[in-house]
């Protein structure tokens, strides 16, 4: 199914790209040149809507189970984790039992703070009691985008369009034929853009937090 906000191959996505910035009907497959220059356009194109300027794509976000209480104060988040989410919680669940900790900065924690600091890719909690020791660690995520390597994969990018339209430009830029078409692509992409945030809903207002990646 091709739909905004639905769901997109990147195949299709490439295809569309092509056809957007050459106007011909030529189907590319994997293997070909121009595919896979196209392919590597989606990847950074995709990396750059991840880290859009204040918005959190609520796609991308998620409560991530990332181990489970022990003797340590000191936990890993997975490679994939992009970053967290400061306006919630991290949550320990254990049978009926459940505690919450805020986010909090390094000098919230000298200062006697309960909650939990992230250093780098580790949270450090504050406060934790030997009766929350087995208890499961949910943290709220924001991922980072998959890398697309096969036809099939699916882009994760809310309006499939907007990457379409990207592609597209980047394909026309240095094109001596083409390259006057790289303005309105742009724009088209803009619109799309704006349409995504408007629809997201989900802006990035972070308290300023000191010392937050050690």
């Amino acid at each position: 199914m091709t739909a905004k906000g639905g769901f997109m191959k990147v195949e299709e996505a490439i295809n569309l790209a092509y056809q957007t910035a050459t106007g011909k009907t030529k189907t590319l497959s994997p293997g070909n040149s121009k595919y896979e220059r196209m392919l590597n356009i989606a990847n950074m194109a995709t990396m750059q809507w991840e880290g859009e300027p204040d918005v959190v794509w609520g796609s991308l976000c998620e409560d991530r189970e990332i181990g489970v209480i022990d003797d340590n104060t000191s936990y890993k988040l997975s490679e994939d984790v992009r970053t967290v989410d400061f306006r919630k919680f991290v949550r320990l669940t254990k049978d009926a039992q459940n505690w919450t900790f805020p986010f909090i900065s390094p000098q919230m924690a000298k200062d006697g703070c309960y909650g939990v600091i992230q250093l780098g890719w580790r949270l450090d909690f504050k406060g934790l009691s030997e009766q929350m020791k087995g208890a499961a660690i949910i943290v709220p995520i924001v991922r980072h985008t998959k890398k697309l390597t096969k036809a099939d994969d699916i882009v994760e990018v809310d309006d499939p369009y907007w990457l379409v339209y990207m592609i597209a430009a980047e394909f026309v830029r240095n094109s001596r034929t083409k390259s006057n078409q790289y303005g309105n692509l742009i724009t088209l992409a803009q619109s799309s853009m704006e349409g995504m945030k408007n629809r997201n809903g989900y802006k990035f207002n972070e308290v300023p937090r000191e010392d937050i990646w050690l």
